[in-house]
């Protein structure tokens, strides 16, 4: 267990998803609130956090949110603090962000209330403030393999042939540092992704930066990473 310094830097959680692709696990149970190896993912969530010296934590919630409250109270049970943020309507990933009752004086995490990974939020951080980033998002490699030969052409002629190529592309991984000062550039109590945020800051000149992940992670938002994430836990991947 890593015995970090505790951190100033807080974490909101997104947690007020319906997860409709997970139905029926998440007809009568919010998504992050599903067990992973026998505890919600919420949960795993914040004791990996607790690991890097969180203490303070924001959980947005929407549907079913009642039960994530009763389950985690005020956090006494895992030595944290944490608070909630009701959205009466949806508001995206960032929308509830508007709502923070005061406005954090550091770089603060955002993290998908679906998402399990080991990254080093240490080196995360350090990495966003050696770059005097407004906001970074955590990215990692997807390889795409078409099944199929790819033709090129141009007008009838066949230009060339490529056997099942593979693409690469950075995903977004859904955790992200802000920098609090972005927070007046999110419109109040409204829906808002933080995907949108990232594209205005380009349109304005204002250089968004990638942090690439090549820990441990996962998006638990269909039923086979449902399954994939309690076979990693079985074979201590995470």
């Amino acid at each position: 267990e890593k015995n970090k310094v505790t951190r100033e830097n807080i974490m909101v959680i997104m947690a007020g998803g319906f997860g409709t692709r997970l139905r029926p696990h998440t007809d009568n149970c919010p998504k992050p609130m599903l067990l992973v190896h026998k505890k919600p993912i919420l949960e795993h969530i914040v004791v990996n956090a607790k690991k890097e010296g969180f203490q303070e934590f924001v959980f947005c919630i929407h549907y079913l949110g009642h039960m994530v409250e009763e389950y985690f109270g005020k956090g006494e049970q895992w030595g944290v603090n944490i608070n909630y943020i009701k959205e009466n309507s949806p508001l995206g990933t960032s929308g509830a962000l508007s709502l923070l009752s005061k406005r954090p004086d550091k770089p603060f995490i955002v993290t998908n209330g679906d998402v399990l990974t080991n990254i080093d939020f240490d080196e995360l951080l350090r990495f966003h403030e050696s770059k005097n980033s407004e906001a970074t998002m955590c990215t990692r490699e997807y390889e795409h393999i078409i099944p199929y030969g790819v033709i090129e052409t141009q007008a009838d002629t066949i230009t060339g042939l490529s056997e099942k190529p593979r693409m690469k592309f950075n995903i977004n991984t859904g955790v992200y540092v802000l920098s609090p000062n972005l927070l007046k550039r999110i419109p109040k109590n409204e829906y808002y992704d933080l995907p949108v945020l990232f594209s205005e800051l380009i349109e304005n000149n204002i250089q968004p930066y990638h942090y690439h992940v090549t820990d441990y992670w996962i998006d638990i938002g269909r039923k086979d990473e449902y399954a994939k994430a309690n076979r990693d836990f079985e074979s201590d991947l995470l």
